[in-house]
C-alpha cells in the first residue's frame, strides 16, 4: 500500500547531491492551515479526494501538503490502524528521519500524513515510458535514502515486511521517503503482511520477515531502481518463485559492477544487516558521475 501517492511527474532534484537537508516538515505543510486543525472544520470524506487505495487503507487528500490514511472499522482494519500508530509513535518518539514519511498525528479512523508526489514504482514508470534503458539519474541516491531508512527501522526493532518501491514515496524535491508500516513487525509482534513474489525467497514463504528476508527484498528493490523494473517482470508468479529456488537471479540487467555486486549480494544472503549495504552503497558514490537532471 502506498499510503501518501499523489501521482504528478516531473519532480527533479540535483542528483549530485546524495545526502539529504537535515529534517524539516515540507514548507508548503508548514504553511498549512494544519497548524491550527482549521481543516478539521470542514473536512468530510464524502467530499474528500480518493488519491490511493491499498490492503490497510484509504488515503484521502487533505490539502496539498497533508493526507489521512483512513482504515475500515472491521476488526482486521483496526489491527492495521493500531500497528501502523504505534510504529510512527515509537519512530517518532526521539527523533525524525528524514527517510521515513511523517505521521502528524491520529485523526478519527486515520492517520494524518505528509503528502508526496508519487511512489518511487509510479516515477520509475515514468522514466520508462520515456523508452530509456539507463537507470534513472537519482537511482543511487535513492538506493541510499532506501536502505538508510530500512536500517533506521531495524535499529528501532521494526522489520518492514513488506519493503519494494510500491511503498517508498517520492518528495516535490525528489527524495524518497519509506512509508505504508500498517503490516510490519515490531519487536515481538508478528507482521500482518508478506513481500511481493518478487521480493521474497521461497525458502522464506509463509513465515515471519527477519533481517535476513529484509535484506532479500531490498535486493530486488535496488534492481528495480536500477533495472527500471521489477525481477523477471514479464515471468508468471510460478516461474519467478522456481528461478529463485535454483539460485537464478536477473543481475545480468545491471549494467553497473558495483551496484551488480550489491544486489546479488543482498539476495545471496551475504549481508547481516542493512548497515552493511549502505556501507557498499557509499562505496559507489565516487564511481558514478551524474551530468543530467531528471526530467
Amino acid at each position: 500500500m502506498s499510503s501518501t501517492s499523489m501521482q504528478q511527474p516531473g519532480c527533479s532534484v540535483d542528483t549530485r547531491h546524495v545526502e539529504p537537508v537535515p529534517y524539516n516538515l515540507p514548507d508548503r505543510a508548514s504553511q498549512s492551515p494544519l497548524r491550527k486543525d482549521e481543516w478539521k472544520k470542514t473536512f468530510s470524506f464524502t467530499t474528500a479526494k480518493s488519491i490511493g487505495r491499498g490492503a490497510s487503507g484509504t488515503v484521502f487528500a487533505i490539502n496539498d501538503a497533508w493526507v489521512i490514511k483512513v482504515f475500515g472499522r472491521d476488526a482486521e482494519a483496526q489491527s492495521y490502524l493500531v500497528r501502523e500508530k504505534e510504529i510512527f509513535d515509537k519512530l517518532q518518539i526521539s527523533a525524525l528521519s528524514d527517510y521515513i514519511i511523517f505521521c502528524k498525528e491520529q485523526w478519527a479512523s486515520g492517520l494524518v500524513l505528509e503528502r508526496f508526489e508519487c511512489t518511487l514504482r509510479e516515477r520509475l514508470k515514468t522514466f520508462v515510458a520515456g523508452d530509456s534503458k539507463s537507470p534513472h539519474p537519482s537511482a543511487l541516491m535513492w538506493s541510499l535514502e532506501c536502505c538508510r531508512g530500512l536500517a533506521f527501522l531495524h535499529d528501532n526493532d521494526v522489520i518492514h515486511g513488506d519493503i519494494g518501491c510500491q511503498n517508498v514515496m517520492v518528495s516535490a524535491s525528489g527524495h524518497a521517503k519509506l512509508c505504508d508500516f500498517a503490516g510490519s513487525k515490531i519487536g515481538q509482534k508478528d507482521a500482518l503482511v508478506a513481500y511481493e513474489i518478487r521480493s521474497q525467497h521461497v525458502r522464506y514463504s509463509g513465515q515471519q520477515p527477519t533481517i535476513t528476508t529484509e535484506i532479500f527484498a531490498i535486493g530486488s528493490l535496488l534492481f528495480e531502481i536500477w533495472a527500471l523494473k521489477p525481477p523477471y517482470a514479464a515471468e508468471l508468479n510460478s516461474v519467478v518463485k522456481e528461478r529463485f529456488r535454483v539460485g537464478e537471479f536477473p543481475i545480468g540487467s545491471i549494467s553497473n559492477l558495483s551496484m551488480k555486486g550489491v544486489i546479488h549480494r543482498c539476495w545471496l544472503g551475504v549481508y547481516h544487516t542493512v548497515s552493511g549495504v549502505c556501507e557498499d552503497l557509499e562505496a559507489v558514490k565516487p564511481i558514478l558521475e551524474f551530468s543530467t537532471l531528471p526530467d
